[in-house]
């Protein structure tokens, strides 16, 4: 994954190898011959930092195969066309809605935001997808030091800009 959440449920399975290139490619032969009629490329990280994320999409579309993607959105634009029209729906979860907040709860290593990037991102894809496009935000907290912190004031701000930027839908999600 290229982000660094202090909230991470993979942290500790992150960027430890993952399925072989070749294996993956296999496994999506593999679907097909079962019936397998959907899937969804999602999670223990960014789907789309997955060097055959692309070839994945392709085989998927030319098999028959619905899917659906679940993302931090960060990598949207090296996939912009694939996403657009080879997916039944993309979901990014987002969890902000200024920069400000999206920099403290989806913080990249470097300390950047890359939340200009997601948001330009949807856009881009909320003009060109055929399939269904949601902002997925969920309530976070976290302690530092005495204090708590959480995004539940950014909720109004997120939903206004996923209809602005074209998304189908907008999820707000508790986090226990």
């Amino acid at each position: 994954c290229n982000l660094a959440c202090h909230d991470c449920i993979s942290a500790n399975l992150l960027n430890q190898g993952g399925i072989d290139r070749e294996r993956i490619k296999e496994l999506a032969r593999e679907f097909k011959e079962m019936g397998v009629r959907a899937v969804v490329l999602i999670g223990g990280g960014e789907p789309m930092a997955h060097p055959e994320f692309g070839t994945l999409l392709d085989y998927f579309d030319e098999v028959g195969i619905h899917v659906g993607v679940t993302s931090n959105g960060t990598l949207i634009d090296r996939y912009l066309d694939r996403l657009a029209q080879k997916t039944k729906w993309v979901r990014i979860s987002v969890d902000a809605g200024s920069d400000e907040v999206f920099k403290e709860f989806r913080p990249a290593p470097n300390g950047k935001s890359m939340f200009p990037n997601v948001i330009e991102g949807m856009r881009a894809l909320g003009a060109k997808k055929q399939g269904k496009l949601g902002y997925s935000f969920l309530v976070l907290s976290k302690a530092v030091g005495d204090e708590v912190r959480t995004n539940v004031n950014d909720i109004v701000k997120a939903a206004h800009l996923a209809k602005e930027i074209g998304c189908d839908y907008f999820e707000v999600k508790p986090s226990f």
